[in-house]
């Protein structure tokens, strides 16, 4: 490149203020950086593009999770920010990242939720000052069964463990109290 560049600059006054060997290396050095800042530039315009692509996907929101790639194509194709990547294989991965990511959210959101659900039936075990050790899940669930609390957790057989698990605490409680 230094021989297809040297013609345009041998007339400008600084090329002379440098030696031949400076001269070269002064090229070379530009090249680089400006290599570099292209470099960067381009992938600073694709993390735009993405960014832009991704916030029409999340403006769509939950119809997004609900079709597929071409079908999402199909009706957004005439978005500038669909048009802002410019590959579609491009467009098709950032699409399933988006999904993959709301999939893994949705879970995480719904495993806390389930958690404290939990975690408050067993603060309304544990306000229940009639409860003992040897307490029978069979006997006591109808004096719960109103509560809201027992209501969310879904799963009757989780009840029952959570139920156990709390009266074993109480029955460790009590064997402590002793010693």
């Amino acid at each position: 490149t230094w021989d297809k560049e040297l013609h345009k600059i041998v007339f400008d006054p600084r090329y002379l203020l440098l030696s031949v060997k400076e001269r070269r290396q002064a090229f070379e050095q530009f090249v680089r950086t400006r290599a570099e800042e292209e470099r960067r530039e381009k992938k600073d315009r694709q993390k735009e593009a993405k960014a832009e692509f991704i916030s029409l996907l999340a403006d769509v929101g939950a119809g997004v999770r609900t079709s597929s790639f071409s079908d999402f194509s199909m009706r957004h194709s005439r978005d500038s920010r669909f048009k802002s990547l410019d590959k579609m294989r491009e467009r098709e991965a950032a699409y399933n990242e988006f999904i993959a990511e709301q999939k893994s959210k949705q879970k995480k959101d719904q495993r806390s939720h389930v958690q404290k659900n939990e975690q408050d039936f067993l603060t309304m075990l544990s306000e229940d000052t009639s409860l003992h050790g040897g307490s029978r899940w069979s006997r006591v669930k109808s004096d719960f069964s109103s509560d809201n609390r027992y209501k969310a957790v879904r799963d009757s057989e989780r009840r029952e463990e959570l139920f156990k698990r709390h009266t074993e605490e109480l029955m460790d409680e009590k064997e402590q109290k002793r010693y």
